[in-house]
């Protein structure tokens, strides 16, 4: 696959990706606002994240939070506890996260499950090209570039092989006479 059409591919993979909202694919992002997270991630920054069975200690994560009618929060993974219910036949272990925001002396009062998790910070775009890529104006700008552009290159694709295919092959086999020397010789009158 020729470099330009898998660069064509990857932008609108890219595309793709930044129009899934938050939680139906194992690929999602966030805008981020606020400056909780400061110097690590500004405000005004996309965050595109990565859903995990499992989360680590370090991972900066996205996770809702239920008594704030399902707000998503940007944080750091600081610990993991383990609680273990009684109530239910059985003991249930749940193991739930500690966390804080990088710029903030304190932890968060919610400690999300694995489940609550929207998914692990795979990738940060910074400002301004942030804004170019959350503005549904711009989306469908850049949305229509990338058909433009893989429309041309399947054209251009199809002109080459079509120049190829109608090309004048040079006749390999044909007898052309006597090989010529590339000695010159004189004549004489």
């Amino acid at each position: 696959m020729p470099a330009r059409a898998a660069a064509v591919l990857v932008v609108l993979a890219l595309v793709m990706v930044l129009m899934v909202p938050v939680g139906t694919w194992p690929l999602a992002y966030v805008s981020v606002r606020g400056d909780s997270m400061e110097p690590t991630i500004s405000s005004g920054d996309v965050v595109v994240l990565l859903a995990r069975n499992e989360y680590r200690v370090g991972d900066v994560v996205a996770y809702r939070v239920p008594e704030m009618g399902d707000a998503v929060i940007l944080h750091r993974i600081i610990d993991r506890t383990t609680e273990i219910d009684e109530r239910i036949d059985g003991a249930l272990m749940t193991t739930r996260s500690v966390l804080r925001g990088d710029n903030n002396t304190f932890t968060d009062r919610h400690r999300p499950t694995d489940a609550d998790i929207v998914g692990r910070s795979a990738v940060t775009v910074r400002q301004p090209w942030a804004t170019a890529l959350v503005s549904p104006t711009l989306r469908t700008g850049a949305i229509g570039l990338v058909i433009a552009a893989a429309t041309t290159a399947l054209r251009r694709r199809r002109r080459r092989r079509r120049r190829r295919r109608d090309r004048p092959r040079a006749n390999i086999g044909v007898d052309r006479g006597p090989a010529r020397s590339g000695v010159v010789t004189a004549s004489q009158p």
